[in-house]
């Protein structure tokens, strides 16, 4: 929506204009939101797991809610996502984080270690269209040398996202 000031005009259009701007900003303001892990969650060996975001950082619209955020107006959004896991038998192999748009990966961030490790970290850093009503959804996979599970560890330092309306 561009709001354009009037170019001339009485008082009131003035005003009406400034209520529009006031309105729009309060919109895209609304529309801000970062939830996080709280506790550490097992992952399976080569299966992909909806991380539960279960804790909010701010909402400052509710649109956070069945771990996973809804956009509540069309846009493009500015999507910050991070997973770090661990293995305790120190042997992870490949670890992925995506992040899914109504059920479908719009941003991945796979880390191929090549040789065992014991902890990893992937993020994402991405501009995302959404029109109303369309969710985002943080997701893990795994694999280990050893087809042991691993541990994502939870904490809002380390296991997030978060989305923030950047254009209408």
């Amino acid at each position: 929506m561009k709001l354009l000031p009037p170019k001339s005009g009485s008082g009131r259009q003035i005003e009406m204009w400034m209520q529009q701007v006031s309105a729009e900003m309060t919109r895209i303001n609304f529309s801000l939101a970062r939830a996080y892990l709280s506790a550490d969650t097992v992952i399976n060996h080569i299966a992909e797991d909806k991380i539960l975001l279960d804790v909010e950082n701010f909402d400052l619209g509710n649109n956070f809610g069945s771990y996973k955020y809804t956009a509540p107006i069309t846009g493009y959004y500015q999507v910050n996502a991070a997973v770090l896991y661990y293995d305790v038998h120190g042997k992870l192999y490949l670890a992925t984080m995506t992040v899914r748009k109504n059920g479908v990966i719009c941003s991945s961030a796979p880390y191929w270690a090549g040789v065992d490790k014991t902890w990893v970290g992937t993020s994402v850093n991405d501009i995302v269209y959404l029109t109303a009503g369309q969710y985002l959804e943080l997701f893990g996979y795994v694999q280990t040398t050893d087809s042991s599970s691993a541990v994502i560890y939870g904490g809002s330092a380390y296991t997030f996202m978060s989305v923030h309306l950047i254009s209408t």
